[in-house]
């Protein structure tokens, strides 16, 4: 099963780590492509239990490097804060949850079980393909000045359950190369 995008590195610090909630942080804080640049995401409650119908999700902020300036850093802040008032005004969060009820629950044990993990596992592409190319050309029509995508985060666990996923809906902003071959965030 291939776990990381064709871009997608793991960090030098995190080559030998048992992986775990806190050291796989950078997965979900990368893009494939180059010119996009993820400002935050919404966590749905995927543990112990799938509930899409939660009514707040966890609000994950990208943390920046030392090393990057601090205008980047508040920059991203202002995205996704005006990101999250978007989400609300647009009620994105009830689209959301209709669009996830589309996809029929993964079951187990002749269908006595609800399977989360392949419900998330057939739920993620399935939004991708669906939902968030409709919500994307509507915030393209506002001029909202970021997109969504769906995104499985996902880790391997030293006890207990073997692996955790997580659900989250990430906010992304594109970026343009400046003369130097550099990203720069577009505003």
């Amino acid at each position: 099963m291939k776990l990381l995008g064709p871009e997608q590195k793991v960090p030098l610090d995190k080559h030998y780590h048992v992986s775990t909630r806190h050291n796989s942080q950078y997965k979900w804080q990368q893009h494939a492509h180059r010119n996009v640049v993820i400002v935050g995401a919404l966590e749905v409650p995927s543990e112990p239990y799938l509930n899409i119908h939660a009514s707040q999700y966890f609000e994950r902020r990208v943390e920046t490097e030392k090393s990057n300036d601090d205008q980047q850093h508040t920059d991203n802040d202002q995205v996704f804060d005006h990101a999250l008032e978007n989400w609300k005004r647009l009620k994105l969060h009830q689209d959301f949850v209709s669009a996830a009820q589309s996809v029929p629950v993964e079951t187990s044990c002749c269908g006595l079980v609800a399977d989360d993990d392949a419900t998330l596992r057939t739920l993620v592409p399935h939004l991708n393909e669906t939902w968030i190319v409709t919500v994307n050309e509507r915030l393209s029509r506002e001029n909202a000045g970021f997109q969504l995508d769906v995104f499985l985060w996902n880790w391997s666990n030293v006890m207990g359950k073997s692996q955790t996923n997580i659900l989250l809906i990430r906010f992304m902003r594109f970026a343009k190369e400046n003369g130097t071959g550099a990203v720069e965030a577009n505003e």
